[in-house]
Order: C-alpha cells, then structure tokens, then sequence
C-alpha cells in the first residue's frame, strides 16, 4: 500500500463544477477521490433529507456518523493522493480539527449563476443549501488556526483550466 502524501479536502458548494474538478483529479494514476463522503450525516441530521434528489438512497448507502467518516478520511492510505469533495455545508456539528491534516481548497461562484443552475435541481434553495454562509464559518476557522488554504472561482477554472 502506497504511503499517503497529500490529503486534499475540496470545500464547495452546490454547482460550483466541483464534479467536474473532482473527475479532472480522479485522472491522475497517484490519486483516489471520494465523493460527498458526509452527504449521509448532513441529510440524516437536517430536513434536506424531505427535498434533496436520492436522499433515502444517500442514508442508506452512507455512514451517517459524520466522526467516523472523518476518522476513515485521515485514515485511509491506499493511494499517493487522496481527494474528497465535500460540500461545505456538510460540515454540520462536527469537529474541524481535522483540517489542518490536508490541503484545503475552497471552490465558490458567483451567486448569480450558482442559484440559476441549482434551481433546477433544488426548487426553493435555503440560504444554508447553498453553502455561502458555510464558507464564511470555514475561512474564518482556517485563518483563526493558521491552516493553509486556497479559494478558487469556479469560472477562473473553466476560463483557464491549466
């Protein structure tokens, strides 16, 4: 099993082409990327659950224990690079201590275009489905530790994707 280098926690929100980024990393030979790996804890822990698409699926596929979850991402060394795309309102009640074990990039966009594209997934998104404010409680506990991190605009990626 190969020694773990590099931990990369990707903190986006709704329709920000964090798939896309995630697909573009699940290239590379040296790297495994796992998916939304505390969607289950979010939805089993809000009433997200009554509207999100697969949600039911989602529960009962996932480890809803948001604790283990983490545990099993610091943990978990088959691979050179390890990327897990989370959405940053997933992080509810959890312990971000964990942070400061990988890289954190935070994936934004504009409000404008994000909530014409979620709409038509989400017919009426909260304030929390989105993700801002979550974003703003990230930075804020990424600064206050002096864990490095990097925010990128999802259209500065599509723009220029080198």
């Amino acid at each position: 099993m190969p020694k773990t280098n590099t931990r990369i926690f990707l903190w986006s929100g709704p329709r920000n082409i964090s798939t896309t980024l995630m697909y573009s990393f699940a290239q590379r030979k040296d790297t495994k990327v796992v998916d939304e790996p505390l969607y289950a804890h979010y939805l089993s822990k809000t009433e997200a659950k009554e509207y999100h698409p697969d949600a039911e699926l989602i529960i009962n596929s996932q480890e809803l224990n948001g604790q283990k979850v983490i545990q099993n991402m610091l943990t978990e060394n088959d691979s050179e690079v390890l990327f897990y795309k989370n959405m940053t309102h997933h992080l509810l009640d959890l312990n971000l201590d964990f942070l400061a074990q990988g890289f954190n990039l935070i994936l934004t966009r504009n409000p404008i275009e994000m909530l014409t594209s979620f709409h038509q997934v989400i017919e009426n998104p909260s304030l929390s489905d989105t993700g801002y404010l979550d974003h703003l409680k990230l930075v804020k506990h990424l600064k206050k530790n002096s864990i490095p991190f990097l925010i990128m605009d999802a259209k500065e990626i599509l723009l220029n994707p080198e």
